[in-house]
């Protein structure tokens, strides 16, 4: 039987640690606390001249009125920065890594600061400096649904030392199992034990709800823009992507850009935009997906010369249902 995947400790004992040293640090901030060069702060390397997705969506208005609370401060705060809680970096050479603190920075730039007081630390884990900074951005209020499930994803892939891409399939795998489609083998089984185990251990949702959200990961690139800056919520954006024409989307992105619209809105205008053709589909569908007026009472009524004609009618249903599965396969 395959090993049984867990939670590595190694990440969750080197974050403790950290997280006490840091708590200590603070209280002494004097003493452990480093002026570093802003010039010298760069995004978590990780290799072949790619660095960690980390799309921050704070509007300059916010980093702005936190740059006059720190200008106000001075020359107080930590070491007379006006600020009043250091940057996290990594030390990777002869460069500092991000790991929290995106905000603190722009603000320090926008009052022309070169240096910002920081806590630095030393032989971090790649794979623990991506988990801390994944778990900053979800603590944010305001995180916009794209960032909050790739940063869940990612880190669910590194607490159990898996691919990003084996995350995604498994969770998928999952959804495929309770639908009835596949089924668990006992390594599979032991797998789902450990992702559900650490689903709960980084973001708020059950395994199920976080698997439906897997869809924003491949929604069309204008829907995802719109997510990322914060411009519409998760239930918006799934209405939305139902839309194949990227005209249509355009227009009901702009809608919702420059109405507070409700869900029951926003689906009236997606009917007021749609083609006379797929308003008819669409109608086609939702008389096929109804739920059928035939019951078996009313089979059991029938003569043997009508049972023969419904007992065709429904083989021929039962093939086109069968076919119709395939398809949406």
């Amino acid at each position: 039987m395959a090993k049984k995947p867990s939670i590595k400790s190694s990440i969750l004992d080197e974050i403790k640690e950290i997280e006490n040293a840091v708590t200590a640090s603070q209280d002494n901030a004097i003493q452990n606390v480093s002026l570093v060069s802003i010039g010298e702060i760069t995004e978590i390397d990780l290799g072949n001249g790619i660095y960690m997705h980390n799309r921050i969506t704070y509007s300059l208005s916010e980093i702005k009125e936190l740059a006059g609370n720190i200008k106000d401060i001075e020359p107080n705060g930590i070491l007379g920065t006006g600020l009043l809680q250091p940057i996290l970096l990594r030390r990777n050479g002869s460069h500092y890594e991000r790991i929290s603190g995106f905000r603190r920075i722009e603000a320090f730039k926008i009052n022309n600061c070169t240096e910002i007081p920081a806590i630095i630390l030393d032989k971090i884990s790649d794979a623990t400096a991506r988990y801390m900074r994944n778990s900053e951005n979800l603590k944010r209020e305001n995180i916009n649904p794209y960032d909050e499930i790739y940063s869940i994803i990612e880190n669910i892939a590194l607490s159990l030392d898996i691919s990003f891409k084996e995350t995604i399939s498994f969770l998928n795998k999952i959804k495929n199992h309770n639908s009835g489609k596949t089924s668990f083998s006992d390594s599979d089984k032991d797998m789902y034990v450990s992702i559900s185990e650490a689903v709960r251990n980084i973001c708020k949702y059950e395994v199920g709800a976080l698997i439906e959200r897997l869809i924003i990961l491949n929604m069309n690139s204008l829907i995802l823009e719109a997510l990322q800056e914060n411009e519409l919520n998760y239930s918006q954006a799934k209405e939305i992507n139902k839309i194949k024409d990227d005209e249509i989307i355009k227009k009901l992105l702009y809608f919702i850009k420059n109405k507070s619209s409700t869900i029951t809105e926003l689906r009236e205008k997606i009917r007021e935009l749609l083609p006379e053709k797929n308003k008819n589909n669409e109608s086609i569908l939702k008389k096929a997906l109804s739920k059928p007026i035939f019951q078996e009472r009313d089979y059991k009524k029938l003569d043997s010369g009508n049972k023969a004609r419904a007992d065709k009618l429904l083989k021929e249903i039962y093939e086109l249902k069968m076919k119709l599965d395939e398809l949406l396969q």
